[in-house]
């Protein structure tokens, strides 16, 4: 029908249990800093490739310069890992690999009074290892530096059609998207988690009955009724949190499949 054509997501209310509402503001404060982290470092590298090219004029970028920026970030990124883990082990005698480790640092860190919190943040601080990037999930920081190369690439296209429309005498775009820029933490926000239905199967098989299983979370209780979940599960789920403290899961579904059950049955 021409209506399931036009339904290309679902967003869903869930509840979550108190033990899951902490775990999952915890994860939401710790992608906001470690955006900021990001953007803070992207500006530094887009910085020394203009000086560069200001002392080099009609030079190519060198290639540690020419590199795409997300793709260098994302190995700065395993680089801080490594060096959080390290530390980790060293401080709260952790074992296990690298799967583990995040669960028995963040069980390691519920037991230090907040004087001793304060006293390791201080020596992080010190050494430039942020210990708090070990409590979320890998996954999550990745995609948050997925969507900061999306939103770069998406700036350098537009100048480079406005430059191409401007050599054509034409007035090309006046509206720029721009480079990503600081944000202030908020109450409010949201986390992207990825799935792999092919190699997650107890997500598969609760996302056949009608449940949503998140790893790292477990199963959230859904309010929502009266909706068929898509046959196909989703790679990607984004759970966001509002002012007055509702939780959240969308999704882009696959195109016809996003339709309530009671739509979806008139539809037919």
């Amino acid at each position: 029908s021409e209506e399931s054509k036009h339904v290309s997501a679902m967003r869903l209310r869930v509840y979550l249990s108190p033990a899951q509402q902490k775990r999952s503001a915890t994860w939401i404060w710790i992608a906001q800093r470690f955006r900021n982290e990001a953007v803070a470092w992207l500006n530094s590298r887009r910085r020394a490739r203009a000086q560069w090219l200001a002392q080099h004029p009609g030079q190519k970028a060198p290639p540690d310069l020419a590199e795409r920026d997300c793709k260098v970030l994302s190995r700065w990124l395993t680089e801080q890992l490594e060096r959080s883990r390290e530390f980790a082990v060293r401080e709260f005698a952790l074992v296990g690999g690298k799967q583990q480790l995040g669960e028995a640092f963040t069980r390691a860190w519920n037991c230090l009074s907040r004087g001793e919190r304060e006293e390791v943040r201080e020596r992080c601080k010190l050494l430039g290892i942020h210990l708090d990037w070990l409590g979320v999930p890998r996954t999550i920081l990745d995609q948050v530096v997925r969507d900061l190369d999306k939103t770069c690439q998406k700036a350098i296209k537009d100048r480079a059609e406005r430059k191409k429309a401007r050599a054509e005498g034409k007035p090309g775009n006046r509206r720029l998207a721009g480079v990503p820029v600081f944000k202030k933490a908020h109450f409010p926000g949201s986390i992207r988690l990825q799935v792999d239905p092919a190699r997650n199967p107890t997500f598969s098989q609760c996302w056949a009955a009608g449940e949503i299983v998140l790893p790292g979370l477990g199963r959230l209780l859904v309010r929502e009724s009266g909706y068929d979940f898509p046959k196909t599960p989703p790679k990607l789920i984004t759970l966001s949190r509002n002012a007055a403290n509702q939780w959240h899961v969308s999704f882009v579904c696959v195109e016809g499949e996003g339709l309530g059950a009671r739509k979806r049955a008139q539809a037919m």
